[in-house]
């Protein structure tokens, strides 16, 4: 192993210098080469380069950022020239990159067709302009030439071939007359019939009005004269009126929209927008009428109604009085007292309830929720000569499904239900004879019965 000198340690310094700032260098030109940013890579590749020259790796990867920093230049030549509307210079642009990459000529093919579109409509433009100024000046001749040179960029342009057709019709009129102010006032004439049948009535005045320079005493410029003036005046009040109605009917506030289109078709008869808004608003107000009528019918048939009942069977042990308000439709609200002046349970009994009808009135299929409050003086046996007296209650609920027909003011009510009403604890503590069977008594037929068939006969009012 050869001594370490003074020498050596300052060249292996030296060289640590140098390999960390261009390593450095050359990781950020790898990340931006993969990420395809060829203008950055480029720049730093060749700052790597100054520290080591014969570097293939870094030679290899200059020359593949040029050629792609070239491509990019071309194409962003082309492109800037495209941004600025030169597309005869942008497509050449895009050719030579074709000529120059024949192997990456796709990445232009949709630019130069573009292209090709965009020359198109600026020379259909250029064309329609000159030719519209010749048309105005009354050069039909030039005009011709004009929107024929137009149509080749677009052969189905509607607006290009009706002016062609007008250039040949002027043409042929201006041919065939002899005498120039039959021409002019011809021709002026005609021209107010087409503003007039397009509906632009304010061209049409003027038309009529240079007609009538030529002949000053023709009726027909004169009575054309007075019909656009007279719809002029007309079809700002149609305007403001048709203004008005669209409003309404944007709001769908068709009642006042209605009216507007009204007045407007009193001014244009003939408008199809307003006859179409105008029989939309008068649909939708009579199926808007025809709704609210069907529920004021349905409100004004409903009548809050009061019931009271009393039960039909059970006489024998009991007495059962029902009340019953119905306040809105489907819905009632009522309830029931029971009076128990048997031996063996007396006492009384609350069931306030709600009930929902399947028919508006009520009346019909029914389902009942009930609450239920019982109140009993209760005797019990101590022994064969003593007996006791407690006073008991119970709390408990109530579910039904029920029938009731009404003939007239009488009522007929008939339910099937079940109930969970609890023997009362004060009683259920208590030692005597025969408590078991008198808790039965209690769940079959007394106030804490299981099954609860009930029906009932009462009064309407």
């Amino acid at each position: 192993m050869l001594p370490t000198t003074a020498k050596n340690k300052s060249t292996k310094n030296k060289c640590l210098v140098c390999y960390q700032p261009r390593q450095k260098i050359i990781n950020f030109a790898d990340f931006a080469y993969k990420a395809k940013d060829y203008v950055v890579a480029l720049d730093k590749y060749k700052k790597a380069l100054v520290y080591k020259p014969d570097d293939k790796r870094i030679i290899k990867r200059i020359a593949e950022c040029s050629k792609y920093v070239s491509y990019k230049n071309y194409i962003d030549r082309g492109d800037s020239l495209f941004a600025n509307n030169y597309f005869f210079q942008a497509k050449r642009v895009y050719q030579d990159f074709q000529t120059q990459y024949p192997d990456k000529k796709d990445l232009v093919t949709a630019k130069i067709a573009e292209c090709d579109v965009r020359l198109n409509e600026k020379h259909y433009t250029e064309q329609m302009k000159s030719a519209e100024e010749e048309f105005r000046n009354k050069k039909y001749e030039a005009a011709l030439k004009g929107y024929k040179s137009a149509l080749q960029f677009k052969p189905n342009d509607y607006y290009a071939n009706e002016q062609l057709k007008r250039c040949e019709q002027e043409i042929k009129f201006l041919q065939r007359g002899s005498d120039d102010s039959l021409k002019n006032y011809s021709y002026y004439v005609r021209e107010g019939d087409n503003f007039f049948n397009m509906k632009e009535f304010r061209n049409a005045l003027a038309s009529y009005n240079k007609a009538r320079l030529f002949k000053p005493n023709d009726s027909y410029a004169y009575s054309q004269i007075m019909t656009c003036q007279g719809l002029l005046g007309n079809n700002n009040k149609y305007e403001n009126y048709m203004s008005i109605a669209n409003q309404y009917f944007n709001k769908s506030d068709y009642k006042n929209a209605v009216v507007y289109y009204r007045l407007a078709l009193e001014w244009s008869p003939d408008d199809d927008l307003a006859i179409k808004r105008r029989n939309y608003c008068e649909r939708e107000i009579e199926k808007n009428a025809n709704y609210s009528h069907h529920i004021q019918q349905r409100t004004e048939d409903f009548h809050r109604s009061t019931y009271l009942t009393v039960a039909g069977i059970s006489y024998l042990y009991k007495a059962r009085v029902n009340l019953e308000y119905a306040p809105i439709q489907h819905m009632s609200l009522g309830c029931a007292y029971s009076l128990y002046y048997s031996s063996e349970f007396p006492g009384s009994k609350i069931e306030p309830y709600f009930r929902f009808y399947t028919k508006r009135d009520a009346e019909g299929l029914y389902l009942m929720l009930s609450a239920v409050y019982t109140s009993i003086n209760f005797t019990y046996n101590i022994d064969s000569n003593i007996t006791g007296k407690i006073n008991a209650s119970s709390i408990g609920v109530g579910g039904a499904l029920g029938y009731k027909k009404e003939y007239g003011n009488i009522v007929l009510d008939f339910s099937m239900g079940l109930q969970y009403l609890n023997f009362p604890t004060s009683v259920f503590n208590l030692d005597y004879q025969g408590a078991e069977l008198q808790q039965y008594s209690w769940y079959i037929y007394g106030p804490g019965s299981l099954f609860t068939p009930r029906f009932s006969i009462g009064y309407k009012f």
